[in-house]
């Protein structure tokens, strides 16, 4: 490896470095409480160094949020590729949501649980062509199509698409807010969580 190519490596290891603690950190303390200082003494690099790499720490935060949206936006992309039917394409997003949160529970928790965005007015949410809102319609496009082979009878596809959404949600926030708590064993509660809010 070339003096270039080691560099390169470096910076890209650097950024990953900053981005993990700033996570870590919004998770912790909540976004509002941590400064560009804190991120910087977590890693113990000086502030200039950081702001090499960003100009603020809404830029940290708009960065994470594409970043791992757009991991989830793939898995929901891999799932939906896959030949089989409507309802098993939509479980197996349901499955993969609450696998990601639990793999990523800094993450989820600074983006579903805090909604740190609130504090960054500049930062858009609801931008239709975000990987975030890319990733929903995928779920609600999942729905429209089970709607289509004849489930879900009677019933609004995007009330459905939410109802989903939020029930997984309450699930996956409870593991990670309350880890503590004598969960039985998880993959059955996600399991039957999931078969109740997917019938016809």
């Amino acid at each position: 490896m070339g003096i270039k190519e080691r560099r390169e490596k470096e910076k890209i290891e650097l950024r990953n470095k900053i981005i993990s603690a700033a996570e870590e950190l919004f998770a912790e303390a909540g976004y509002q409480n941590i400064s560009m200082r804190k991120i910087a003494n977590k890693i113990e690099y000086s502030l200039p160094t950081i702001y090499q790499f960003f100009k603020n720490k809404g830029d940290i935060l708009f960065y994470i949020y594409n970043k791992n949206n757009g991991k989830l936006l793939y898995i929901f992309q891999e799932i939906s590729n896959k030949e089989c039917n409507a309802v098993e394409k939509l479980k197996n997003m349901s499955h993969a949501y609450v696998d990601f949160a639990l793999k990523n529970p800094n993450y989820y928790e600074l983006a579903y649980m805090s909604n740190a965005l609130r504090y960054e007015e500049n930062l858009v949410y609801n931008d239709k062509g975000s990987s975030g809102f890319r990733a929903y319609d995928m779920l609600l496009n999942t729905v429209k199509d089970c709607k289509e082979q004849g489930y879900f009878k009677e019933k609004d596809f995007e009330v459905i698409t939410q109802c989903l959404w939020a029930g997984i949600h309450g699930l996956t926030s409870l593991f990670i807010a309350h880890n503590e708590f004598p969960w039985k064993d998880k993959e059955l509660l996600i399991e039957n969580m999931i078969d109740s809010l997917i019938k016809s």
